[in-house]
């Protein structure tokens, strides 16, 4: 079993036709015919069903393409990496991302900015909305990649863990003697925002609050990250937030960022995009940029914990 056979397999994989298959590799269909026929006698099974339908996958078909098809984004990828810098030294193309509104805020628009700059020729899409709205975009083909949390439904798509921070409560007045003292959430005393389904983390939440991990007085939901600081700054209202999207508010002393102590809280974000699409040279540049600004404000967090103590 050679690349080749691969790529000629997942070609009439994709296409469910031989005729369609040779016409987008450029080949005449009796050398696709016996590669294909190489490949299944040294498998020693058949890939393929021929019938009204078209060409239909075997289960031994279905399992060899989702297998393989990671091999073949790689190279892909490889390909498309080089060939990008052999063309010049500065890169170019665009790029369509999105982010989720706290993350887009503090971290994803310094990013952006610095990378503009430094790359004036690549064209930048950005979209700011939730993380479930993202991985829809995602699959649909809209966005290229997106930075977010992962909804429970993420068939089709490529995910990996790359950053985690904790969520802190925001006030518009000090629930502790001190600015930067930790709360609990299971002792009943705080009226608290919460998301709407329109976020992935809302079940978290609900399934805390009916396991009493986590106790509000009251509720309130808002789809609006802007109300989640705005609310708190003008009543006795707090939210749950990463302290990504509220370390700005903290450093200028407009709002109070208190750590959790019970239960403790993390937000995962996920480097996310179609798996069948490799990131051009440009998207991962970005998405570097990206992870190196979240672990900048990461740093000021620490460092605003330790004058703390």
């Amino acid at each position: 079993m050679d690349f080749r056979q691969l790529e000629y397999f997942k070609a009439v994989y994709e296409a469910q036709s031989f005729s369609k298959a040779t016409e987008k590799l450029h080949v005449a269909q009796p050398a696709l015919s016996m590669q294909i026929r190489r490949l299944e006698e040294e498998l020693g099974v058949s890939l393929f069903e021929r019938s009204h339908r078209g060409v239909l996958p075997t289960a031994f078909g279905q399992r060899l393409y989702e297998m393989s098809w990671p091999v073949l984004r790689d190279f892909a990828a490889v390909k498309r990496s080089i060939q990008e810098m052999s063309k010049s030294d500065e890169l170019t193309g665009k790029i369509k991302c999105g982010f989720p509104s706290p993350f887009f805020r503090e971290i994803a628009v310094e990013a952006i900015v610095d990378f503009t700059t430094r790359y004036p020729s690549v064209e930048i899409n950005a979209v700011d909305s939730y993380s479930g709205i993202l991985h829809q975009m995602i699959k649909s083909g809209q966005l290229e990649f997106a930075i977010g949390a992962l909804p429970e439904n993420n068939t089709g798509i490529v995910s990996a863990t790359i950053l985690e921070e904790e969520l802190v409560v925001v006030s518009g007045h000090p629930l502790t003697k001190t600015r930067l003292g930790s709360v609990s959430l299971d002792e009943s005393s705080l009226d608290i925002i919460l998301p709407s389904e329109l976020s992935t983390m809302q079940p978290m939440f609900s399934r805390m609050i009916v396991s009493e991990e986590i106790r509000p007085r009251r509720t309130l939901l808002v789809n609006s990250y802007l109300g989640c600081l705005e609310i708190p700054r003008r009543s006795n209202w707090c939210s749950l937030v990463p302290i990504s999207g509220a370390l700005a508010e903290l450093e200028r002393g407009e709002l109070f960022v208190h750590p959790i102590r019970r239960p403790k809280l993390l937000a995962q974000w996920h480097l996310i995009h179609e798996n069948r699409r490799p990131l051009s040279a440009a998207a991962e540049a970005l998405s570097r940029s990206v992870i190196l600004n979240f672990q900048r404000v990461q740093k000021r967090w620490k460092l605003a914990g330790e004058r703390r103590k």
